[in-house]
């Protein structure tokens, strides 16, 4: 009976342990493989690159990251690493979650830093926020994360100008510098909405 036991734990132990991340390799890469990383938002289709002490600490905060399987995510920002044998390797990135397409994910702690990489990238602060148009509709407050045509870019950036907000535009998408109520954007969406 004991021996049974002790098979029925070690079958279920190894079950356990099968399903586990342990199981899935850590980010492994040698930095002296790599050309150039870019880095783009999704709406973006113009990339950015990473400095050298960006490229390090990418590699050394995937190195530290904790892997998983596959996983599909929407993308949020996507990261191209250039490779000098010519390859070049996609991936998006959710929160603190990166993901090659069909390949492993890896979770690293800061759920930030991939945002910080393009904010830093961008000169823009963390006090910089991306606009979305808001709406207030049976008392519910959402956003809209679309991109803006021309004519409502330009209609809400005389708007923020008109309320004394400092913006800025990268190529389309625009930014706000300092925090702004839902309900302020719900009222400054109407207004850019009415100037068209």
């Amino acid at each position: 009976m004991k021996y049974i036991l002790f098979i029925s734990v070690v079958i279920l132990t190894s079950c356990f342990n099968s399903n586990s991340n342990s199981n899935y390799e850590k980010f492994n890469i040698d930095k002296s493989e790599i050309d150039f990383i870019e880095i783009r938002k999704r709406v973006d289709t113009v990339s950015m690159r990473l400095s050298e002490n960006q490229i390090e600490s990418f590699i050394k905060n995937l190195g530290n990251s904790e892997p998983g399987g596959p996983l599909k995510i929407f993308a949020e920002y996507y990261l191209i690493l250039h490779l000098k044998n010519g390859i070049e390797i996609e991936y998006k990135t959710e929160v603190g979650t990166i993901t090659a397409n069909g390949g492993l994910s890896y979770r690293i702690n800061d759920k930030e830093y991939f945002k910080n990489l393009w904010f830093e990238q961008s000169g823009l602060s963390k006090n910089h926020y991306e606009y979305f148009p808001t709406y207030q509709e049976k008392g519910e407050i959402f956003q809209v994360i679309e991109t803006l045509n021309q004519d409502n870019l330009e209609s809400i950036k005389n708007v923020l100008s008109e309320n004394g907000h400092k913006w800025i535009d990268i190529r389309g998408i625009l930014f706000y510098e300092g925090k702004i109520s839902d309900e302020q954007l719900v009222d400054y969406t109407a207004k850019a909405r009415k100037k068209i």
